[in-house]
């Protein structure tokens, strides 16, 4: 709805991609948008297996199981030309990771 403030999530994945990833850890503009784009599949998948949009998504439904099984069927999306399955594992992973860390206060 037009009006409404960002989740945490959303806020979260903002910080992390606009301010940790190049500030902090000086991630190329490549590699943030490779990791972008990780992200966004795993959250169009979320949002089809739960039956919610994606800006409805919070961090608490995002868990070790909800990845394994996104990984699991990763095979089944249906690739942007230049893309290749270990690109986009590799994204999911790494940037996953990295958020997950920001997110429980580890770095």
């Amino acid at each position: 709805m037009k009006g409404e403030r960002p989740n945490s999530l959303a806020l979260a994945l903002k910080g992390f991609f606009s301010d940790y990833l190049p500030r902090v850890r000086g991630t190329s503009p490549h590699t943030i948008l490779s990791y972008r784009d990780a992200i966004k599949l795993l959250l169009v998948h979320l949002s089809r297996k739960k039956g919610i949009p994606v800006a409805n998504l919070t961090i608490e439904e995002i868990g070790v199981t909800e990845i394994v099984a996104f990984l699991d069927s990763i095979d089944a999306i249906d690739f942007a030309e230049g893309n290749d399955l270990l690109e986009v594992v590799a994204g999911v992973e790494t940037a996953f990771l990295q958020f997950t860390v920001i997110i429980l206060g580890l770095a």
